[in-house]
C-alpha cells in the first residue's frame, strides 16, 4: 500500500460538512447542514497497488476486479486523486483526516423532506438550529431532536501531493527535492 498527503495549494479552500437530521412524528425529515471552511487542511490517502489490496478496496465500495478490469461502460475508479483535480470529495477514497486549522466560516443550510415539507419554515428552522449550536454545539443540537448523521470533506483547488508513510509523515528526503 503507498500513501499520500494531500493539503490545498490555496488557502480557503478545504470544506467540512456536518449533516444532522431530524425526523417528526408526521414523516417529516429535517436535515441541517454545517458547512465549515477552513485555511488549510491534510490528509492521508491510502492508495491499494497489489491486486488483493485493489480487491479489497473495490468490494468496500460494491465492485470487484471484474468491474474495474472491464474497458466497457464502465468509468474505471481513480485510487488517489490527481494534482490537476480541482475538487477533491475525500470520501472517494481510503482516507484519513490529519488535521484543519483556522476555521474561517461556518453556514448552516436546512433541507425539509416528505408530504408535509411545505408545511414548515425552513428559514425559522434554521435559525433554531444555528441558535441552539451557538448556545450549546452539539449538545443544544441534540436536545432539540437532532443527530449527527455524517461528517465528510471537500477540497475546492488543485491538491499538492506528496508521497508519505502510514502516518502522513513525508521522509526528509523527499521534502528537500521539493525546495
Amino acid at each position: 500500500m503507498k500513501h499520500y498527503r494531500i493539503t490545498p495549494s490555496y488557502k480557503k479552500s478545504t470544506i467540512e460538512y456536518n449533516i444532522w437530521e431530524k425526523r417528526l412524528e408526521d414523516g417529516t425529515l429535517i436535515r441541517g447542514t454545517l458547512e465549515i471552511g477552513w485555511r488549510s487542511g491534510t490528509f492521508v490517502i491510502h492508495v491499494p497497488e497489489t491486486n488483493e489490496e485493489i480487491d479489497e478496496w473495490l468490494t468496500a465500495r460494491g465492485m470487484s476486479i471484474a468491474d474495474y478490469d472491464d474497458d466497457y461502460d464502465l468509468v474505471k475508479p481513480q485510487l488517489c486523486p490527481t494534482t490537476e483535480d480541482d475538487i477533491i470529495e475525500f470520501d472517494d477514497y481510503d482516507t484519513d483526516m490529519l488535521d484543519m486549522w483556522d476555521g474561517n466560516w461556518e453556514d448552516w443550510s436546512v433541507a425539509i423532506f416528505g408530504e408535509n415539507k411545505d408545511e414548515y419554515d425552513s428559514e425559522e428552522i434554521q435559525e433554531e438550529i444555528e441558535e441552539a449550536y451557538s448556545e450549546d454545539w452539539s449538545e443544544g443540537l441534540e436536545n432539540l431532536g437532532f443527530s449527527e448523521e455524517d461528517c465528510y470533506y471537500e477540497m475546492h483547488c488543485n491538491p499538492i501531493i506528496v508521497e508519505c508513510d502510514e502516518d502522513g509523515s513525508v521522509h526528509e528526503e523527499e521534502t528537500k527535492a521539493e525546495a
